[in-house]
């Protein structure tokens, strides 16, 4: 018998990839929100946004507030998904 390949899964054991999920997105906006000061969105309403891309996401969120607070929201946004995980 020959091995031609080997998969290794290192998701959440090298890598911290929970930001990548639903659940780390949401969490990330959620974080956004709260820091804002502005009412958390509910997960089932974040869930449907994601694909869109943060900036979009935020101008429906943040509908009529001005676009600093559009920018700062996408500046806390990125903080948060880089910042690492304990996992």
């Amino acid at each position: 018998m020959t091995i031609r390949a080997v998969i290794f899964d290192f998701d959440g054991t090298l890598v911290d990839t929970a930001v990548d999920t639903a659940e780390g997105i949401i969490n990330g906006f959620q974080h956004t929100l709260r820091t804002l000061g502005r009412p958390v969105a509910l997960p089932e309403e974040l869930r449907g946004y994601i694909g869109k891309g943060p900036q979009a996401i935020f101008q429906v969120l943040l509908k009529g507030e001005p676009s600093e607070l559009l920018d700062r929201a996408l500046d806390v946004y990125l903080a948060y998904v880089e910042e690492p995980k304990l996992t």
